[in-house]
């Protein structure tokens, strides 16, 4: 949507009903906070063979950004609940996606219960993925999940109490800004990255 040069894609990924079912550690052998173990079998998914091809051709879609809507976090790696990274071979089937169409996205992410904000710079091709995670406006974490591990968190901790997220685009300038905002409940920015759109664009 939107004019050319300010076109913003908004897509939405169904992260549950085709999935694989979750993997979990063998008594005894967990390595990660959260029970989930990373599954390498080649058939396991998270979107289902159709939704990946849908997502292909979406990602060819003509747009400036596209924001790619996960119900769980796409970047974090290292806490063990539901997140991409218990299926590796997607999670790296995505990134490459990405790439591929110039990247320019931006995920966004919730069902932590807490809020933050990550970032994995794909060195190959010189530009970032974001993912900003905003948990939760009804039952926050409160605390429980301060100082888990996420080797790609831009900020100092997560955030767990109630929030929301935002972004903001500021097509005036020649290389636009982004801002990505968690709020407080009273609307407060409680952590904020910004960046030039330059910086989401694969070389």
């Amino acid at each position: 949507m939107g004019p050319t040069g300010k076109r913003v894609q908004i897509i939405l990924l169904d992260t549950r009903y085709h999935r694989t079912p979750l993997l979990k550690w063998p008594q005894g052998e967990r390595k990660t906070p959260g029970p989930y173990a990373p599954n390498s079998d080649p058939t396991a998914t998270i979107l289902g063979a159709q939704q990946w091809k849908w997502l292909e051709q979406q990602m060819q879609v003509p747009a400036e950004i596209r924001i790619i809507a996960s119900s769980i976090q796409f970047l974090p790696a290292e806490h063990g609940w539901e997140m991409w990274a218990n299926y590796p071979r997607d999670r790296e089937r995505l990134l490459n996606l990405i790439s591929s169409s110039g990247g320019q996205s931006i995920i966004i992410s919730g069902d932590r219960h807490v809020a933050e904000i990550s970032k994995i710079r794909i060195n190959d091709r010189r530009f970032d993925i974001y993912d900003i995670t905003s948990s939760s406006l009804n039952v926050p974490s409160g605390g429980g999940n301060a100082g888990e591990p996420n080797r790609y968190r831009t900020v100092n901790d997560n955030y767990p109490l109630v929030n929301f997220g935002s972004i903001e685009i500021d097509w005036n300038k020649k290389d636009p800004q982004i801002e990505l905002t968690i709020h407080d409940l009273q609307g407060q920015a409680v952590f904020l990255n910004q960046f030039r759109l330059s910086n989401l664009t694969a070389k």
